[in-house]
């Protein structure tokens, strides 16, 4: 505590090796702490690896963050993300515009032309809409981000709400079956983005995003589609990579982060 603030710091200097999803969740992280009450700072060391601190910048982790002398790091413009506040009742049309625009970029990025077609806005609009509109979790942020490297633009869209896990709701005959059936988490997460439940807000067009999510991945408009929530990783490209981390999902990951990556062939 310093000055009625709460204060963590993270100890990044022996980091290794890191991927977009990571500096995605930190960065999240650091910002709900940011908006507790007492407010929490987060501070701490950058990687002494040289390409652990490149990405870092890169990734766009660094952007609006100051160094030890007190100096603002630059921002390098190899990456892209929106934030949608905390407490919005939907999404608004400049979020809309802001997905558009990021979407265009990507496609320039990867096509080396403008499109005028652009398949993962539905896509886009369906994980945010989902999240912004039905999730009554006490800490709400959505969050959508881009990191453009050779050849493809890695995205991660994350939200810090429940998670899918705790979202969905199954009827009581359903619920008996997997049970008997030995059902674990991965194969009930699975369930759900195959359509099999519905969810907890009753609404009839919840939950059809998921599969229309898979489905793009199958479809070839994205690519190593990975789902994080609760307690599961779910690799929609190799199902050995599947697996439950913890056993207890409410001691898990309380939202769900979506990672696939975009190059010319998905357009």
């Amino acid at each position: 505590m310093k000055n009625n603030r709460l204060e963590i710091k993270i100890d990044l200097s022996r980091i290794e090796h890191i991927d977009f999803a990571s500096t995605m969740m930190l960065d999240a992280i650091c910002d709900e702490l940011a908006s507790t009450e007492p407010i929490c700072n987060v501070y701490g060391s950058s990687p002494r690896n040289e390409k652990c601190h490149q990405y870092l910048a890169d990734s766009g982790f660094l952007d609006n963050k100051y160094n030890e002398y007190g100096r603002k790091y630059p921002e390098l413009g190899h990456s892209a993300n929106i934030k949608i506040e905390r407490g919005q009742a939907k999404l608004k049309d400049e979020d809309i515009r802001k997905v558009v625009e990021i979407e265009k970029r990507i496609c320039r990025h990867v096509t080396g032309a403008d499109g005028k077609k652009f398949r993962h806005i539905n896509m886009i609009k369906e994980i945010c809409g989902n999240t912004v509109d039905w999730s009554d979790a006490a800490h709400d942020q959505w969050v959508y981000g881009t990191k453009f490297e050779d050849g493809k633009a890695i995205v991660v869209a994350l939200d810090l709400g429940k998670g899918i896990l705790e979202s969905i709701s199954r009827k009581f005959a359903d619920m008996i079956k997997d049970m008997l059936d030995n059902y674990s988490h991965v194969e009930i997460l699975e369930g759900a983005f195959n359509r099999k439940y519905g969810s907890k807000s009753g609404k009839p067009n919840r939950n059809r995003g998921l599969p229309s999510i898979k489905y793009a991945n199958e479809n070839g408009d994205i690519k190593d589609l990975v789902v994080i929530t609760n307690n599961v990783v779910l690799d929609f490209t190799n199902k050995d990579k599947c697996f439950k981390f913890v056993s207890n999902k409410s001691r898990g990951f309380n939202g769900t982060l979506y990672s696939w990556r975009i190059d010319s062939s998905c357009y």
